[in-house]
This record gives C-alpha cells, structure tokens and sequence, in this order.
C-alpha cells in the first residue's frame, strides 16, 4: 500500500470513527499530501515533531495577522505585542499541540503509521 492509499484509508477511518477530518488532517497535512510529500498524520507524528511543527508555525501565524494591520492603518498593533503573542502562541502549541494529537491517537486507536491498515491498532 503506498502513502497516498494509506492516508486516504486513514481519512475514512477518522471520519467513520466521528473525528471532525479538519482536526484529524489539518491544513497543512493535507496541503503537504497534495504537493506529494510523504509524511504521516499528526496522531502518528512523535512529541518533538509535533512540537517543532507548533514553535514554527503557530508564532509564524500570528506575525502574518500582524502584517495584516497594515492593510488597516487605522487599527495597527505594535510590534511588542504582537511578538509577545507569537510567543504565547508558541509556547501554548508547543505543549497543547502534542498532547491533543496524541489523545487522539489514544481515544482512536491509533500506533503506527507503518502498520496502519484502517483499523483499530493495539494500544
């Protein structure tokens, strides 16, 4: 079975066991899919990855909001605080982010991406 085969078994089984699919595959697992890029989803992902996926991106997120306020002159936020809230942001996804995928992995059945076959793995 190759990746794409496997994560779209993986995208039936999330939505047949009553996970809402955008937090089971968020955005960019599905945008990194699309492009061909063969990594596994968040619940399969170990504790640093996931956390080094968060410190990137969420912060990431929250600066691009911050470039936005130009677009809107009259509604601008310093810099200061838009860097204190990356950082918040950051922290907060660096340990929320691991622990919510891995409960999920947890409250589905989920073990190995390699010996996912669409079914309830042995915890």
């Amino acid at each position: 079975m190759n990746h794409q085969q496997r994560v779209d078994l993986y995208n039936k089984y999330m939505v047949a066991s009553g996970a809402d699919l955008n937090a089971a595959a968020p955005y960019f697992w599905q945008l990194a899919w699309a492009r061909g890029w063969e990594i596994p989803p968040p619940p399969f992902m170990s504790v640093p990855a996931l956390a080094l996926f968060a410190a990137v991106a969420y912060p990431a997120l929250a600066l691009f909001l911050w470039l936005l306020t130009f677009v809107y002159p009259n509604h601008h936020v310093p810099f200061a605080f838009a860097a204190w809230v990356a950082v918040g942001i950051g922290v907060f996804g660096v340990v929320g982010t691991p622990v919510y995928f891995h409960r999920m992995a947890k409250r589905y059945g989920l073990v190995h991406w390699s010996t996912f076959v669409g079914v309830r793995q042995r915890t």
